[in-house]
């Protein structure tokens, strides 16, 4: 059952409740394109969710009110399966959340979420972010966030930590922006690591289609840096190349035997005609030993306004692997149907 009520973009409230009954079908989750994947198997048995999501824009609630304020609230039965999720202990999620201009300049944000499943695992993580624009080029934010977390089955999942940060952003013509930040950890308990890390980046736009974005950080945990250099033509028609070091990654199922050099991607997307586009992307994973190299193509056909007809390829190779080299192909035909009012569909 699902219900809604709209108010506008900013105003709304929704509510689902969904049951399942028998064992569903199980998923696979992958990080590399689908060559490598870690299978979830579906539990056996019955189960109910419930979620509602509430969000109100203060200045439609009330004459001079400001700011959007909304909350969340998800629960999932032992039992329940679905294609994304399979539940096998009862798990709860709620939060808030809350937009509040405190001034022309300045701006409050404030977050709150909590998860816990079962008696065992529990995480509460809070935010507060101060944002001020002091002139035309300088603007600061400043931040404070709360972990608290309980999972006795994890090496270094369980206890409290307190992060504060800040970010000085300088934004010297519309074609170029940079700024520094630093972030540090106190109050540090149980298994967490600090989570200490400094560093710099920005954005330069270079002639009337080009950009390059990027940002390099040290901390606790290691040396991290991404950049991305792009072409945007046209909303339709554009080419990128970037690179990507993260030094918290982590790859399902896999144990990272080395050094992880990061992520490769090439790809880009034109407009041929007013009905048909193509896209390609080619990404190079260097995660320790194991390393994969997927390719995708696809076009898409613009039968209509409302209906968009799709077909894919995408091919790729892991090497490196305990279990072996691995080559796997796809092929995907697929069909959109919206009409931007009562329909939306999709199959593939």
């Amino acid at each position: 059952v699902d219900l809604a009520w709209t108010q506008s973009e900013r105003t709304f409230l929704r509510a689902e409740v969904a049951r399942t009954d028998g064992p569903g079908f199980g998923y696979i989750t992958s990080l590399n394109g689908g060559l490598t994947g870690e299978e979830t198997a579906p539990p056996d048995g019955s189960g109910t969710a419930v979620s509602v999501t509430a969000q109100a824009a203060l200045d439609e609630v009330w004459a001079g009110g400001a700011g959007v304020v909304g909350g969340y609230f998800q629960s999932y039965g032992a039992g329940f399966s679905s294609l994304d999720r399979q539940v096998t202990e009862e798990e709860t999620l709620w939060g808030f959340s809350a937009e509040l201009p405190l001034s022309a300049a300045t701006g409050l944000t404030l977050t709150y979420d909590h998860y816990d499943q079962g008696t065992d695992i529990d995480e509460d993580r809070a935010r507060i972010v101060l944002a001020h624009q002091i002139n035309g080029l300088l603007a600061v934010e400043l931040g404070y966030g709360h972990l608290d977390s309980t999972d006795p089955a994890s090496t270094d999942g369980t206890g409290t930590r307190d992060d504060l940060a800040a970010r000085l952003i300088v934004t010297p013509s519309d074609r170029l922006e940079w700024y520094v930040f630093g972030q540090g950890s106190a109050n540090v308990s149980g298994d967490l690591e600090k989570s200490d890390r400094v560093g710099f980046g920005g954005t330069v736009q270079v002639g009337e289609t080009w950009s390059v974005e990027g940002e390099v950080s040290e901390g606790d945990s290691g040396f991290g840096a991404r950049v991305l250099f792009g072409q945007d033509k046209d909303t339709e028609s554009n080419v990128y190349f970037g690179y990507t070091l993260d030094p918290d990654r982590t790859v399902d199922d896999v144990v990272l035997t080395g050094r992880d050099r990061g992520q490769f991607v090439v790809g880009g997307r034109r407009r041929y005609s007013d009905s048909v586009t193509a896209y390609a992307e080619n990404t190079y994973d260097m995660f320790g030993r194991q390393r994969s190299l997927t390719s995708a193509y696809g076009v898409e056909y613009l039968r209509s306004e409302r209906t968009i007809y799709s077909a894919a390829i995408e091919s790729g190779i892991v090497s490196g692997d305990p279990d072996g080299e691995v080559e796997r192909t796809a092929l995907s035909l697929g069909v959109r149907y919206d009409d931007d009012a009562a329909v939306s569909t999709r199959a593939r």
